[in-house]
């Protein structure tokens, strides 16, 4: 599937306001769930946006910003997840699936 120029401006609009929240830390949107669950609207398959922001929320459940440390910018993971998932058309069972396959090869030399 193809993001047409009103999506992509949307998506633009939503990663904007989630990055004022993640400075202001005020309601939490900056989150990969909620960030995935409104690409996930703006796109028009919600179902996708909930599965790839609980996905990406997985890795960042316990990240704690700790003295100096620079976290990852959790925003991004969570928006890219779903732009990629819509784009390709895979589930997000078969990315997870063929990307433990990949991994699998590279540890063992292949």
């Amino acid at each position: 599937m193809e993001i047409t120029l009103f999506q992509g401006l949307l998506l633009m609009l939503v990663g904007f306001i989630c990055a004022l929240d993640e400075q202001w830390e005020a309601f939490y949107w900056f989150r990969p769930m909620v960030v995935a669950f409104l690409a996930g609207i703006v796109l028009g398959d919600v179902s996708l946006g909930v599965s790839c922001g609980a996905v990406a929320e997985l890795s960042y459940l316990g990240l704690l910003t700790v003295g100096g440390t620079v976290p990852p910018n959790a925003l991004m993971a969570g928006m890219m997840t779903t732009v990629i998932a819509y784009t390709t058309g895979q589930s997000m069972i078969t990315k997870y699936v063929f990307q433990a396959y990949v991994e699998e090869d590279v540890d063992e030399g292949i």
